[in-house]
């Protein structure tokens, strides 16, 4: 996909409280703590907005870290030993992690954090901007 066009990021993007871009140094930072390379539009999303908490849409909320917390995050909520092949990036505001499925072609799901693992990961879809399409719609 293509960079994402200025209309489509401002109607996704309008309800959010946005954060301050992240550089492409801090970005890298991360990828090297999580030993993954992010999908490529997560990183335009991140180039945009180091995270971001808000509405998309009417109906769905979503609380996207800052890509600097990312590792500590994982690291606290013990994603790796109960859900590895997984990078959280954020939640609903409630108790369903937003998450990257690394050993797929990096598609979004969602998962409770609680009893989280394989078995109950929910999948939303495939690229970063089609999951806020998503959100958006609902």
């Amino acid at each position: 996909m293509t960079a994402i066009s200025p209309e489509t990021w401002e109607r996704l993007s309008s309800r959010l409280t946005l954060a301050t871009p992240a550089t492409r140094a801090q970005i890298s930072a991360a990828e090297r703590a999580l030993d993954l390379q992010l999908p490529r539009e997560y990183r335009e999303f991140l180039e945009k907005s180091n995270g971001a908490e808000g509405f998309v849409g009417n109906n769905s909320y979503a609380c996207f870290w800052p890509v600097n917390e990312l590792k500590q995050l994982n690291d606290a909520y013990e994603v790796g030993r109960y859900a590895p092949g997984y990078v959280f990036v954020g939640s609903d505001g409630g108790g369903e992690a937003i998450a990257f499925d690394t050993t797929s072609s990096m598609s979004i799901v969602k998962m409770l954090f609680v009893g989280m693992s394989r078995d109950i990961a929910i999948p939303q879809a495939e690229t970063f901007w089609q999951f806020l399409e998503v959100l958006h719609r609902a």
